[in-house]
C-alpha cells in the first residue's frame, strides 16, 4: 500500500527534475552566442519581486558567464547590466570579465550609482594585448577606472563612454595615450579630473563631450579633427586646433550667465563653427 508521505514527493521529484532540465535548456540557449546582453529584462526577470530578482540576476550571469569561459566560444559582444545590485561582490565581477579576451569589440558595464563598495574596473582586464587590440567599443558606467601603463594597445578603439566613473587625469592620460583610433569620447559626470586634456594624439577623434564633470575647471583641446564639442559646465576651454570644429553645444551650469560666459570663451574655440547652440533658462539660446 502506497503511503501518503509516497504520494507527496511524486510531484516534488517531477518538479526537481523540470526545474534541473530547463535550467540545462537555459544555459545550452546561451552557451554558443557571440554577443550577450545581460539584464533583468533580457533575462525575463523584470516581473519578478525585486530582491527575488536580484539573486537570480547574479546566478544566471554566473552561469552563463561561467558556461561562455570553459566552453571556448569567443564573445564579440558583452553587455552586463546590473543596476539592481549595490550589493554584488567584486569577486563576481572579476570572474566575469575573464571572458574578455581577443576577439572582444564591445564591453558596456552598468553598475548602481550607490553601492555598498565602489567596483574598481581592473585594468589587467585590458593589459592582454589580445584583447586591448580588438575592442573597439567600451562603456563604462558606476565604477573606478585607473589604468596605468600596463594598458594593452587599444588600436581599434573607436568608441569610448565613461558616466559617473572615478578616473585621475593620469589615468585618463595613460588611457587615451593607447587610444591612438578614438573617434568619439563621452565624459559625463566623472570624478576626480580637474584638468582635461585632450592630446595631440587624438589625430581620429571627431565627437567629444563632456558632462556634469563638477571638478573640471580646465579644458584643453588639441585634436585637429575635432567635428563636435558638447560641454555642460563654465570651466575655461582651450582649443589648439579649431579648423575642423563646425558645431558647439554648450549648457553652463548656471544658465542664467551663458551670454557672458559666450563671449568670453567663444573666441577661442568658434572661428570656424558653423552651428552654435547655448542651452540656459533666463536668456536666449542661440543656434545657427
Amino acid at each position: 500500500m502506497v503511503q501518503p508521505a509516497d504520494k507527496v514527493n511524486v510531484p516534488q521529484i517531477w518538479d526537481k527534475n523540470l526545474v534541473w532540465r530547463n535550467s540545462l535548456r537555459f544555459l545550452h540557449s546561451w552557451r554558443s552566442y557571440s554577443s550577450l546582453t545581460l539584464s533583468d529584462r533580457t533575462l525575463g526577470l523584470d516581473d519578478t519581486d525585486f530582491e527575488e530578482r536580484k539573486t537570480h540576476l547574479i546566478d544566471k550571469f554566473d552561469k552563463i558567464l561561467k558556461n561562455h569561459y570553459g566552453n571556448g566560444v569567443k564573445v564579440k559582444t558583452l553587455k552586463l547590466e546590473l543596476g539592481l545590485c549595490s550589493d554584488i561582490k567584486a569577486s563576481y565581477l572579476d570572474r566575469w570579465l575573464r571572458i574578455i579576451k581577443s576577439g572582444i569589440q564591445e564591453f558596456s558595464l552598468v553598475l548602481p550609482l550607490v553601492m555598498n563598495k565602489i567596483y574598481n574596473f581592473p585594468c589587467s582586464v585590458l593589459s592582454n594585448e589580445a584583447a586591448a587590440s580588438s575592442i573597439q567599443s567600451l562603456s563604462l558606467f558606476g565604477c573606478a577606472f585607473h589604468p596605468t601603463s600596463i594598458l594593452g594597445r587599444l588600436i581599434r578603439l573607436k568608441s569610448l563612454h565613461l558616466c559617473h566613473v572615478h578616473i585621475t587625469e593620469d589615468g585618463l592620460g595613460h588611457l587615451l595615450s593607447k587610444s591612438s583610433a578614438l573617434e568619439r569620447l563621452v565624459i559625463d559626470a566623472c570624478s576626480g579630473i580637474i584638468c582635461l586634456k585632450i592630446p595631440c594624439t587624438m589625430q581620429q577623434l571627431k565627437f567629444l563631450a563632456v558632462k556634469l564633470c563638477k571638478m573640471v575647471r580646465v579644458v584643453e583641446i588639441d585634436a585637429p579633427q575635432l567635428g563636435s564639442f558638447h560641454y555642460g559646465g563654465t570651466p575655461v576651454i582651450y582649443v589648439r586646433n579649431s579648423s575642423q570644429l563646425k558645431n558647439v553645444d554648450i549648457s553652463p551650469v548656471c544658465p542664467s550667465g551663458i551670454l557672458s560666459y559666450a563671449r568670453f570663451s567663444l573666441p577661442s574655440i568658434a572661428q570656424n563653427v558653423e552651428s552654435l547652440t547655448l542651452r540656459g533658462r533666463s536668456e536666449v539660446c542661440v543656434g545657427f
